[in-house]
């Protein structure tokens, strides 16, 4: 994972925004707030075996009206599928058993599972919820699809000229996983008219960019080029980067303008060498905005020289890397961080073969069926400091194997996060002396050591229950081991406020629910040290099966 944090972001989360077609459990609701009679929903046929109804309705979850031609589902006891009249109603007869889940789904519509997944993987969760299970339907249902929000606009020149091909990109900018950061969400490009319309979008607040554009040769009045000018990265309204870059608030079903004015700027050129790698072997350069959503693309070395030449690019700050293919005892490469405001010329890069650090995972079972196929360990090293650095990730995907690898290191400090699937987990893990379950991880430019692992399978279980004022109510639950609290987890609990996490080591945790939690910065000690002292605290011991029940802490929307 050599290239561009963004793109791991991206690769991360893509299949999560467009994760469509999840079961959703339902609750059966009474048409109008009137009871129904179980006996209503039965049948008899002519064997006199009882047979069951299953009705409904399909709604849009702002207007309330019935959408026409959704896809119903049933699974559980019985299964069939149906699609909805003009009224959004279904119905279902001769069922052998109403112990049923009812889906729906249908283009342009998402269901309230897809949003809790969106919420949760975009922001970095666990998906450690009770499975739904099918419950006897006694009664109409009503199903809730949530409309797909739209933003559309148009990008002009500081002449109203209308500006074709340029990229409008929108992004979500705030917490994941606990720490600042920015995923982009879905893009398109301007029309020959300069317009765009990007659809697909959950209702929340985004933020809308446009550009670069291609840069343009600008000529003296006598024909002889004096530089070159494009359109840079305009963050909606107009700003240059996105500190000063103002959310789009989106709503189901809202179609939501935002319109774009771009004057030209100088674009600039970085050309210089590579040099330290070997006959044979291909470098290329890449450029990445480290304010801006500015991305140059890869640029191919001269194989005999290494001399590169970028494209053409706004001006502002980026990182440059380097990557080398082809034979290699090693991987080669090399980064730099440059501020660009001018045209810049014999740079010299010089690549270092790139760090490779090895895992070895020592297995403990105590046992025997806990070799299920789930026993795997991701390990993942998130950059520290304020510019970042490429992440680095390895999945061991058998524990049988006992070794890995993570490629491609940055030296630099980085949070190791260290995650099993139930019921193992990490009960040491080892870089030299440092612990790095419970400190960071520095890896310097002199060679690597292994990472040792020790990893068990009499995980503890904690189930519980968040309550807000007395009743039921989805949250977010923070998990902080008290004796390695850099492996943290938050977790999302199901509509009634239950949830359920596997694999806990054994250990004194620090458990709290919020209402929102999606600005909360809570990799950052400082940011959490507050809430903790409203925890919960809770001692689980090896395979034990613990519940706590919460009250939620309430910061607002």
């Amino acid at each position: 994972m050599a290239l561009g944090t963004t793109a791991i972001y991206w690769r991360r989360i893509a299949v999560l925004v467009f994760f469509t077609g999840t079961l959703l459990q339902l609750r059966a609701e009474p048409v109008g707030g009137t009871p129904v009679d179980v006996k209503s929903q039965e049948q008899s046929d002519s064997s006199n075996r009882t047979t069951y109804v299953v009705t409904g309705t399909v709604v849009d979850s702002v207007q309330g009206e019935g959408i026409r031609g959704s896809l119903v589902q049933l699974s559980g006891d019985s299964q069939d599928v149906t699609l909805t009249d003009a009224g959004g109603q279904f119905r279902f007869e001769g069922l052998a058993s109403n112990v049923v889940i009812v889906t729906a789904k249908k283009p342009g519509f998402f269901t309230e599972q897809d949003m809790l997944r969106h919420v949760m993987l975009v922001a970095g969760q666990n998906r450690n919820q009770p499975a739904p299970a099918a419950k006897p339907v006694t009664g109409p249902v009503i199903i809730k699809l949530v409309a797909e929000a739209i933003i559309f606009g148009r990008v002009l020149g500081y002449r109203n000229e209308p500006i074709e091909s340029l990229p409008v990109v929108v992004s979500i900018f705030g917490m994941f996983d606990g720490r600042k950061t920015s995923v982009q969400i879905a893009n398109a490009v301007t029309d020959e008219n300069g317009r765009f319309r990007i659809s697909g979008l959950i209702p929340q607040n985004y933020y809308v960019a446009a550009g670069p554009g291609p840069a343009q040769v600008v000529r003296e009045s006598g024909g002889a080029a004096k530089g070159y000018e494009g359109y840079p990265v305009v963050f909606y309204p107009a700003a240059s980067d996105r500190d000063g870059a103002v959310p789009v608030s989106v709503g189901a079903g809202t179609r939501t303008e935002v319109d774009f004015s771009i004057a030209p700027q100088p674009f600039f050129r970085i050309s210089g060498s590579v040099h330290g790698y070997g006959a044979g072997q291909q470098a290329y350069i890449q450029f990445a905005g480290t304010t801006t959503l500015a991305f140059a693309g890869l640029a191919p070395c001269d194989p005999a020289t290494g001399a590169f030449t970028s494209n053409w690019i706004p001006g502002g700050s980026y990182i440059l890397r380097v990557g080398v293919s082809g034979p290699s005892e090693f991987p080669m490469s090399a980064s730099q961080y440059l501020t660009v405001d001018t045209n810049i010329s014999d740079l010299r890069i010089q690549v270092q073969p790139a760090i490779t650090i090895p895992i070895n995972v020592r297995v403990e079972t105590t046992r025997d069926s806990s070799s299920d196929g789930q026993d795997s360990v991701m390990v993942t090293l998130m950059p520290k400091g304020p510019q970042g650095g490429v992440e680095s990730d390895a999945l061991i995907g058998r524990l049988a194997a006992r070794t890995g690898a993570l490629w491609r290191v940055e030296a630099g400090a980085y949070l190791a996060k260290l995650a099993t699937a139930a019921p193992w987990y990490v009960q040491s893990a080892m870089y030299g002396t440092q612990d790095i379950l419970r400190d960071d991880l520095v890896i310097g430019l002199g060679g690597s050591r292994p990472v040792e692992i020790v990893v068990r399978d009499d995980g503890a279980v904690l189930n519980g229950t968040t309550t807000s004022d007395g009743h039921p109510s989805r949250s977010s639950v923070l998990i902080v081991p008290e004796q390695s609290p850099s492996q943290l987890r938050m977790i999302v609990t199901n509509q009634e406020g239950a949830f359920q996490v596997g694999g806990l080591a054994p250990g004194t945790y620090h458990v709290i629910a919020f209402d929102n939690a999606d600005d909360l910065e809570y990799r950052n000690p400082a940011a959490i040290t507050d809430y903790l002292m409203k925890a919960h605290t809770i001692l689980l011991n090896a395979s034990q099966t613990a519940r706590v029940s919460l009250e939620l802490v309430k910061r607002g929307n």
